[in-house]
């Protein structure tokens, strides 16, 4: 590990610059020529990306669709992305279509069960570890195993008046999550087996709940109506606040057509993404534009071009260099954060 560490550091230190070549004409919304019709998405950003150990899935609200990184096809499913997990090894994934759950097989989605009907809608999905799995309803937490089989419920894991809007594996405890209960503000810290709320943290007026399986922290984003404003970075053990990262971005999308009197605008949901040695954030502003951040001081670092990535719904790392990016009409690409041009672009539907 500590060679790995000193490899890192001179790995970083001559690196090449990243030159941003685009600057942010500051105004508060991305003008465009015309209307145009965006893909609907929930609060929680239906739109998402999922890594597998060679690829990757794209949950696009109504289907699903794999590819590895050099963006060839593996396999394309209908339905089954109202929430997504990818098992610890990648061999199968947990997958909800509205209040039906089920397990694929990730080499080709052959589906490993048979679909379960539940009597609640599934908002999120996180393995515990390679045996069981959890899904969120906004008030409950089910605990499953490898075969689909309820093993249990957790009731009143938060208050009556909550609402979870996020869930999060304990990457050293198969037995505790950490929650994010939006109405109250709370992130808590749940073991799930005693029933027992391990910790509570405030944090002001958080909207979603982020993680990765691989990285021993959990992040939130501070949202004023639909305008990301905050991202801050927790240590998932004891949830203290590392990093808080403040964020400018664009509130949203307007036609230069449309009265000015008319205060209504599209907001795509912005939903950040750190690297896997945790030195930068990917963040799709409220206008689907692309930034990259600093992840320990928030410095911008560069800003892409938008006729490279225009309205990006959401992105995933593949290492500290190259990422995919899921992007607004049905199409995924991949970039490198100092590239000039796009390594592929594909379309899946």
């Amino acid at each position: 590990m500590f060679l790995k560490k000193i490899k890192n550091f001179f790995a970083d230190l001559f690196e090449p610059d990243i030159i941003n070549d685009f600057v942010d004409d500051g105004k508060p919304y991305e003008l465009i020529p015309q209307p145009r019709k965006f893909m609907e998405s929930s609060v929680k950003g239906d739109h998402r990306l999922y890594a597998l150990k060679n690829g990757y899935i794209a949950a696009w609200g109504d289907k699903l669709t794999a590819r590895n990184f050099d963006g060839d096809i593996l396999w394309k499913l209908e339905s089954w992305a109202s929430a997504l997990a990818v098992d610890p090894e990648g061999q199968i994934f947990a997958a909800a279509d509205g209040n039906r759950l089920c397990l694929f097989d990730a080499n080709d989605a052959k589906s490993l069960c048979e679909p379960l009907q539940l009597n609640t809608y599934i908002d999120f999905i996180v393995w515990l570890d390679r045996e069981n799995f959890a899904a969120c309803d906004g008030k409950n937490i089910l605990v499953f195993n490898r075969k689909a089989v309820q093993i249990d419920i957790i009731e009143g894991a938060i208050d009556e008046g909550g609402f979870l809007g996020g869930i999060a594996a304990d990457s050293g405890n198969s037995t505790v999550i950490t929650v994010l209960d939006v109405n109250e503000h709370l992130l808590k810290k749940i073991d799930i087996q005693k029933r027992q709320v391990l910790l509570e943290k405030d944090v002001d007026f958080a909207e979603q709940l982020l993680s990765d399986s691989n990285q021993p922290w959990v992040w939130t984003t501070v949202v004023n109506g639909t305008e990301l404003q905050e991202i801050r970075i927790y240590d998932s053990k004891r949830l203290r606040e590392r990093i808080a990262i403040v964020f400018n971005g664009k509130k949203g999308v307007r036609p230069l057509t449309q009265k000015p009197n008319d205060l209504s605008f599209h907001s795509f949901v912005s939903l950040p993404s750190l690297s896997p040695r945790r030195q930068y954030f990917l963040v799709n502003d409220n206008s689907g534009l692309l930034w990259l951040l600093d992840a320990r001081t928030g410095d911008k670092r560069r800003i892409f071009r938008r006729n490279l990535l225009d309205f990006v719904l959401h992105t995933l790392w593949i290492d500290e260099e190259y990422f995919i990016a899921m992007l607004d009409g049905g199409t995924v690409a991949k970039m490198s954060i100092r590239g000039r041009e796009l390594l592929w672009k594909q379309l899946d539907f």
